[in-house]
């Protein structure tokens, strides 16, 4: 299993203590999984990374993780946990909670923040399983990070060699991975460095269990390459998705996977609606009667001008009372699509000058974390294309 993101806020999304809500429901599928290991005789437990949205708010959650892990532990379950780049430490001296396991030695718990160095070894029933846990990094040089994790891999790798089965875990973009839908406005799916699936040494490993990438999916041309996905939904890009957590059976040559399903957060988004220009709200319950929302997270998408969308954000007690009350929605976000922004937007009549503008717009995207530089360069040369295009059209005016 992986991406548990505890801490996550959905920030963005109208409710009564909707973050609360939203934790404790991913604590409530994280135990299902646990009890589900208990009760299937699973030997070892692997979460691939990003236990905790972020380590400010670890703190928050480190108790109630405890009480669930405490279900494995009281079993003899081992289990095995490694920092994704969420809760990987970025300051000097500051470190997830989950550090006090491995400096007290709790028994056949392990947590990876850095990079190891040496590979795991455990005795069960059915022979010797090692594992080789790779938790998030920084890279210092990109340009030579895959180099660096292969040189990694191959050494730790002489540790467990004589193992009946070798397991790698890790916290990685592969290459031909299939993302979720982006969701703007949530912050629990930042991008990493992308790494060729390659660079994992697949060929040593009866077993690659990865985390990061919130589908559950295998990597096409590796059959032994796959991400469990996120235990619950982060996002609204996430609403279709399947989510929950991994069985897999490991034999001397083979090995079976079963997809064992969570119950994530019902979540439903509109299409873009049409709406009153003097009554826009109105608009929107008439068509969210026809929809079943009890107990769900809801995006409703509104086609609007300036002067429409001032009209629904002046009126949202209305809608609170209405999706609230009468139909106990957990929380809702209401998405505009600006319509003739265009025509709205008159860069010949500003003021500011549209260089400066650029540069500064450059300076954000540089100033953003946990985007790759591909990534930010493609944002750059969409906000040129939308400068020139803007001239462009002022000058037809």
């Amino acid at each position: 299993m992986a991406d548990l993101h505890l801490g996550v806020s959905f920030k963005s999304v109208r409710g009564k203590n909707i973050s609360k809500v939203v934790n404790n429901h991913v604590l409530d599928n994280v135990e299902k999984a646990f009890r589900y290991a208990v009760n299937n005789g699973i030997d070892v437990v692997l979460i691939a990374g990003d236990i905790f949205n972020n380590l400010y708010v670890s703190l928050n959650y480190s108790y109630a993780l405890a009480s669930k892990l405490s279900l494995l532990y009281e079993h003899g379950i081992h289990t095995i946990i490694i920092a994704g780049n969420h809760d990987a430490p970025r300051v000097r001296g500051i470190h997830s909670p989950l550090t006090v396991l491995s400096q007290l030695g709790v028994d056949k718990v392990y947590y990876q923040e850095s990079l190891p160095d040496k590979a795991l070894k455990m005795n069960l029933n059915e022979g010797c399983l090692g594992v080789i846990p790779l938790p998030y990094f920084q890279p210092t040089e990109r340009k030579y990070f895959q180099d660096q994790l292969s040189k990694l891999i191959r050494e730790l790798y002489a540790d467990i060699e004589n193992c009946d089965y070798k397991i790698l875990i890790g916290h990685y973009d592969v290459k031909g991975a299939k993302y979720s839908e982006v969701d703007p406005y949530t912050n629990s799916f930042y991008n990493i460095t992308r790494i060729s699936p390659e660079t994992l040494e697949p060929s040593l490993f009866n077993y690659i269990a990865l985390g990061h990438i919130h589908l559950h999916q295998s990597i096409k041309g590796y059959d032994n390459i796959f991400y469990s996905g996120s235990i619950d939904r982060m996002s609204f890009g996430e609403a279709s998705e399947k989510k929950g957590f991994l069985d897999i059976e490991l034999y001397e040559n083979s090995f079976k996977v079963k997809f064992i399903e969570s119950s994530p957060l019902k979540m439903y988004t509109t299409p873009f609606l049409e709406v009153s220009e003097t009554d826009p709200i109105s608009s929107v319950i008439q068509y969210l009667d026809t929809v079943e929302l009890e107990n769900m997270l809801l995006r409703i998408r509104v086609k609007a001008d300036s002067v429409t969308w001032s009209l629904i954000k002046d009126s949202m007690s209305k809608l609170d009372k209405y999706l609230f009350e009468d139909r106990n929605v957990l929380g809702y976000r209401v998405d505009p699509y600006m319509r003739n922004v265009y025509a709205q937007l008159k860069f010949e009549r500003m003021s500011v000058d549209k260089d400066w503008l650029r540069e500064a717009l450059y300076k954000y995207v540089d100033s953003i974390s946990g985007v790759s530089y591909k990534d930010k360069d493609e944002m750059k040369r969409l906000i040129t294309s939308l400068l020139s295009k803007e001239s462009d059209e002022a000058g037809e005016l």
